[in-house]
């Protein structure tokens, strides 16, 4: 079959609102006709509870089709809908003969499931002892108070050239990252006993992080996607404050000067307003500076910013403590190595002493 060219090359069914309203008039069709279905009273449980079955399988087939984007299978797959659409017309009724096959196959996948999830399923006996065999999750870094310690090369240096050479914020850190617990030993190594060198990665917000094995485990995913969105965020609001609020503020300041009568008018004598902001009342009548609009957004922007800054300083620190480790781990690696290779030197030293010791003299 000759691959699709020009148009429907990149066409993405998605995309389509002809194809959209197909899938959902199909959709909901199915779903009424298999309400319209009469089942026994027989049939095996649903493993997650009660619920309509066959209303089940319709919504479990177009969740399983959902991510198609060829053209080819996405024809088969409405081709499959439209014959199901006259299977569930002709099973509506008790005494045709496609009820009764709908009914097994219902059977059939409740059989299976219940049968798939008591194969992986724990008892509460099973479940408690896990539980407590189970190890709690160390961390991998700890935060130490006190700025982070100086290579040896750097140990003599002046300050100041120390902080040109290796960064002012590395010098006026108070606090830095250190490695929670010492390398796991040779000997508790699990699998086939060599060390696998973690590798250090970093986000689109330049977030650190260490890759221990492939796939990504599952519980990584949402926390680097919390933070992601806890960094945008952030940067968000140093955005909005930055070009919308600070556009306000300068009009509000600017009416607060017009109003004849209003807080921040000067009385006659004073020339001119105080910086950063104007006079107003207490309730009691007494004039008391009052801080702009204006200057509340910059100090607003400069708290934003502040800790904007303090996020990547800390995400610095953190790549730091993790390089570290990557060296320690490939340095521990290597030297395993290099023993691993020595003693099965040692033992083919031996086995070929042995076997010329054992060997019958040549005549």
């Amino acid at each position: 079959m000759a691959k699709p060219t020009g148009t429907w090359a990149n066409y993405i069914p998605a995309r389509d609102s002809r194809h959209r309203h197909a899938c959902l008039t199909l959709y909901r069709h199915l779903l009424v006709l298999a309400s319209r279905v009469p089942l026994p009273n027989n049939l095996p449980p649903h493993p997650s509870g009660p619920r309509a079955p066959l209303a089940h399988q319709v919504r479990k087939a177009f969740t399983r089709n959902r991510e198609i984007t060829s053209s080819r299978l996405v024809a088969a797959a409405f081709r499959n809908g439209y014959k199901g659409l006259a299977v569930l017309k002709e099973a509506a009724d008790a005494s045709n003969p496609r009820h009764a096959e709908v009914v097994d196959f219902l059977r059939s996948r409740l059989v299976e499931a219940n049968r798939s999830r008591n194969a992986h399923d724990f008892t509460p006996e099973e479940r408690r002892r896990i539980k407590e065999n189970s190890k709690p999750k160390r961390p991998i870094l700890v935060r130490v108070q006190g700025p982070p310690p100086l290579p040896e090369s750097a140990k003599d240096m002046d300050p100041v050239e120390a902080a040109t050479l290796l960064g002012r914020d590395r010098i006026t850190a108070i606090y830095h990252y250190e490695r929670a617990s010492p390398p796991v030993p040779k000997e508790k190594l699990g699998g086939s006993g060599r060390r696998r060198v973690p590798k250090i990665a970093i986000c689109n917000f330049f977030a650190p992080f260490i890759r221990y094995k492939k796939p990504q485990p599952r519980i990584l995913s949402p926390i680097i996607r919390r933070r992601s969105d806890r960094y945008h965020k952030m940067v968000g609001e140093a955005l909005y404050y930055e070009h919308e609020m600070q556009r306000a503020a300068e009009l509000e300041d600017e009416w607060d000067r017009m109003v004849g009568d209003g807080p921040l008018k000067p009385e006659k004598g004073e020339s001119e307003w105080p910086k950063g902001g104007g006079l107003g009342y207490k309730d009691s009548g007494q004039r008391v500076h009052v801080q702009s609009f204006g200057k509340t957004n910059m100090e607003i922007r400069a708290y934003i910013t502040r800790m904007t800054y303090r996020t990547r300083i800390d995400f610095t620190l953190r790549s730091q403590a993790l390089i570290k480790i990557i060296a320690e781990e490939t340095e521990l690696a290597e030297k395993e190595k290099k023993e691993r290779k020595e003693e099965r030197r040692r033992i083919y030293l031996e086995r070929k002493t042995l076997k010329e010791a054992s060997a019958p003299p040549r005549s």
